[in-house]
C-alpha cells in the first residue's frame, strides 16, 4: 500500500496593495481592484482565479477591498479602502474666467501665475499648489496672456481654470520718460 503525502505549498504574498480612487461604483470590479496587485507564491505570480476579492461597504462611497490569495496553502489576505469620487478638485485663490491686471513690467511665467494659487482642495486626494499644470498663451490682444490652470485628482477628476492677466498699460517701471 502506498500513501502519497501531500505537503501545503508556500503562503502566497500580497504586495503593492493601495487605497483605490474611482469615479463610479461600476468600476469597482475584480479586475480593476487587482490591476497593481501583485501575488506570488514561490516567486511565481499567482492567476487571479486563485484570489478572493470582497467589497464591504464602510459609509457612503467608501468600502473596504479585501484580498484573500490562497492555491493548496494557507491563505494570505490584505486590505485597502475603494474611495468612489465624483467630484473635481477645487483650485483656490482665482477665479474661472476672471480677468486679473499686472504691471507693465511683470514676467509671465509659471512662478508669477502660480502666485495667484492659493491652494487645492480635494473631498480624497491631498493636492498641493505645486500638483497644477499651468500652461500659459498670449492673445491677440497685446499685453494679455490666458492662462490655463489644470489639477487631476487620484480618481481621474479634472478641475481646469482659465484665467485671463492684462499688463497695466504705460511705461514699464524704471523706463525714461520724455
Amino acid at each position: 500500500m502506498k500513501i502519497k503525502v501531500k505537503a501545503k505549498r508556500a503562503t502566497p504574498k500580497i504586495s503593492n496593495v493601495k487605497n483605490i480612487y474611482i469615479k463610479s461604483k461600476s468600476q469597482m470590479t475584480k479586475k480593476t481592484v487587482l490591476k497593481n496587485v501583485v501575488i506570488t507564491q514561490k516567486g511565481i505570480k499567482l492567476d487571479a482565479k486563485y484570489v478572493k476579492v470582497t467589497f464591504k461597504k464602510l459609509k457612503k462611497n467608501v468600502y473596504r477591498v479585501t484580498y484573500i490569495a490562497k492555491r493548496e496553502s494557507y491563505e494570505a489576505k490584505k486590505t485597502a479602502k475603494v474611495y468612489i469620487d465624483k467630484k473635481v478638485p477645487v483650485i483656490l485663490g482665482i477665479k474661472n474666467g476672471a480677468q486679473y491686471e499686472a504691471e507693465a513690467d511683470a514676467v509671465i511665467n509659471d512662478d508669477y501665475c502660480g502666485g495667484f494659487i492659493s491652494g487645492v482642495s480635494d473631498n480624497y486626494t491631498k493636492l498641493k499648489v505645486s500638483d497644477v499644470n499651468i500652461k500659459i498663451k498670449s492673445t491677440d490682444i497685446e499685453g494679455r496672456y490666458e492662462v490655463v490652470y489644470t489639477v487631476k485628482d487620484e480618481a481621474g477628476n479634472q478641475a481646469k481654470y482659465t484665467i485671463y492677466i492684462v499688463k497695466k498699460a504705460g511705461t514699464a517701471s524704471g523706463g525714461a520718460i520724455s
